[in-house]
């Protein structure tokens, strides 16, 4: 007789089904490997391994491209740079201040001028003072009386006045009952312009 074959009934998704030991091809009584499962018609289904280390993809670092400059000594091209640049901005700034400058210098002269003959003045007044009452009958006479002994200074020119009547000058002259006029004289168009005049009455025949 033929080999006798050991069969065993399991249940599969439509009944009871015989497996045999030749169609596993396990021995009956024998249990199916570990991490294997038995199908029908001898299929077998391995479970999934897993890696027993998981490779996790690298990342590098990389420094960046830009670099700063350390400071070091200046180069001819950036002190001719820096040169260039101070001067532009010297030059806007004189541009820009230069008639203020003019219209403040022309203010300072004129305001000098003035003072001169206000120091004019108080030389007649004290010369009035110390001969009775009479003032002089012409600049050169207050001469002792001004400081110094000189002349107020013309702002134009950086000299004495000359009672002449120029621009920057004084005039003084005798007016009528004994008195003075003193004028004072700016620069104008084509003439000396006339920046202050004063005058002054003899107490003898003042009122």
């Amino acid at each position: 007789m033929g080999e006798a074959t050991d069969r065993s009934t399991a249940i599969g998704p439509e009944g009871p089904v015989a497996v045999s030991a030749t169609d596993s091809g396990t021995p009956a009584g024998t249990a199916a490997p570990a991490g294997r499962s038995r199908l029908p018609g001898g299929l077998k289904l391995s479970a999934p391994k897993l890696p027993a280390k998981l490779a996790l993809p690298r990342i590098r670092l990389q420094r960046p491209a830009f670099r700063f400059r350390r400071p070091g000594r200046p180069v001819a091209a950036d002190l001719v740079f820096s040169a260039g640049a101070a001067s532009l901005v010297l030059s806007l700034v004189f541009v820009v201040s230069e008639p203020t400058r003019v219209r403040l210098q022309a203010r300072a002269d004129e305001a000098a001028i003035a003072a001169g003959a206000a120091t004019l003045q108080l030389a007649a007044e004290t010369h009035a003072a110390a001969n009775g009452g009479h003032y002089a009958r012409n600049a050169l006479e207050l001469l002792p009386w001004l400081p110094g002994g000189r002349a107020p200074r013309n702002p134009y020119t950086g000299e004495p006045t000359l009672f002449r009547g120029a621009a920057g000058d004084l005039t003084y002259r005798p007016a009528p009952g004994g008195g003075y006029v003193i004028e004072a004289w700016g620069k104008g168009g084509t003439q000396p312009r006339r920046l202050a005049t004063l005058r002054g009455t003899s107490p003898a025949t003042g009122h």
